[in-house]
């Protein structure tokens, strides 16, 4: 996830440039096409992590990958301790 939040914060670094209205013609365009380019991403990664997340709620996948994380879950669900 840390890629995403990078390019939020890269987002909001073009944004912010553009509306600072110092660019030039050629490089606002420039800039505008790669936060299109940057945002088009984002969406499809939120997207895809959505679709994820509804499979998982829907009971379709296991959230978990291997049994002792299954059991971690099922023992915090249930409010036991867990051992580390």
């Amino acid at each position: 996830m840390a890629d995403f939040e990078k390019s939020v914060k890269d987002l909001e670094g073009i944004i912010e440039k553009l509306s600072e209205g110092e660019l030039t013609l050629k490089e606002s365009v420039e800039l505008y096409e790669k936060g299109i380019k940057l945002a088009k991403a984002m969406e499809k990664k939120l997207d895809e992590t959505e679709k994820k997340v509804n499979i998982i709620l829907e009971g379709k996948e296991e959230p978990f990958e291997n049994s002792e994380q299954k059991q971690k879950a099922k023992q915090m669900t249930l409010g036991e301790s867990v051992d580390e």
